[in-house]
């Protein structure tokens, strides 16, 4: 998982590098005291663009999947289309 997830961190460039920085700082949960567009905005830095923005969905399920095997040692969830 580890490996996905750095390969979106290199693929968004900057924001990727502040991506990760984030997730540091405030962990995976849905209540986060402020969200990432926030803290893109808090730090002057400019907004993902579309492309970004897909991948931002990707590597945010992808933190939650890997923090659930971290802490339980396995992750499983149902998905609906």
């Amino acid at each position: 998982m580890g490996a996905e997830l750095k390969i979106i961190e290199d693929e968004m460039g900057e924001q990727g590098y502040y991506l990760k920085i984030y997730y540091d700082l405030y962990g995976v949960e849905d209540d986060a005291e402020i969200t990432f567009e926030e803290y893109l905005k808090k730090g002057n830095k400019k907004p993902l663009n579309k492309d970004q923005l897909l991948e931002f969905f990707d590597y945010r399920i992808g933190k939650k999947i890997e923090a659930c095997i971290k802490e339980q040692g396995s992750c499983s969830f149902t998905a609906e289309l």
